[in-house]
């Protein structure tokens, strides 16, 4: 029987943990209704949280917000105005919406605050209480977030970046990403490989990689990257870590 759409990315990510692939990226998602006069519009915010930065004050979330109905443009530009104000001046209009966040801030009671934030400009009550972990590596307080607004159910965990510690100049990742507007649900795989690589070594990984439905993302000797994209399944995701694990060991041993 298949997963849930709403549960499959966090048991992607967690069954991904279990074999030592660490959460270095994630993004959550939420609508709202709201009435404006005579018109109906639907706030959708998109909170991506930035936590692989290698400066330290680009870390934080940021929160993108669209504004989507049929009503007078001048009713969409006052919701927008009355958003952006209880918002704050970290947020600025971007024609359709709102554009803001927190930057240099990786603490989970921190971020979950802004996530209650913005869920109270947009008319919820949301009220995360301040989590458990004293955690300071940056992949642990991101999974900390993560379990938090799983558990609250509140927002829906739309991606989440797992990422094999990297190995001698490789490193892979695998994103599932679930459905956001139009967009499918998809499962997205990487491996990149750079620096001392003879071409020969090269030639042989792309075959491998073409072999199991990877294609080059970008080429360049003695860089190489390979993608996949796919429906998004537990079962499709655990195929590519065994497939990318296996790569990694075997570019370690050469």
């Amino acid at each position: 029987m298949e997963e849930p759409r709403k549960e499959i990315t966090w048991n992607i990510a967690r069954a991904l943990a279990r074999r030592g692939w660490r959460l270095t990226g994630l993004a959550v998602s939420r609508r709202w209704r709201l009435r404006s006069r005579a018109s109906a519009w639907t706030a959708s915010a998109y909170v991506s949280f930035f936590f692989a930065e290698p400066s330290p004050r680009f870390r934080g979330l940021v929160c993108s917000i669209e504004l989507a109905g049929k009503g007078a443009e001048e009713e969409r530009r006052t919701v927008l105005r009355d958003l952006r104000d209880r918002l704050g001046a970290s947020y600025t209009e971007t024609g359709n919406g709102l554009l803001g966040g927190v930057r240099g801030e990786t603490r989970p009671g921190a971020l979950l605050a802004e996530l209650d934030r913005i869920a109270r400009a947009l008319g919820a009550s949301d009220a995360y209480p301040p989590p458990r972990s004293r955690a300071r590596a940056p992949s642990a307080r991101l999974w900390t977030i993560a379990e938090t607004v799983v558990a609250r159910a509140m927002w829906r965990l739309a991606t989440a970046d797992m990422r094999l510690p990297p190995r001698r100049h490789a490193h892979a990742s695998i994103i599932p990403m679930a459905a956001s507007g139009h967009a499918r649900p998809v499962l997205s795989s990487h491996l990149f490989v750079s620096h001392g690589r003879t071409q020969g070594a090269m030639r042989e990984l792309l075959a491998r990689a073409g072999s199991h439905g990877y294609a080059a993302d970008a080429e360049r000797h003695p860089d190489i990257a390979v993608m996949k994209l796919q429906r998004l399944s537990a079962r499709a995701a655990l195929a590519e870590a065994r497939f990318l694990e296996a790569e990694i060991a075997r570019l370690s041993r050469g």
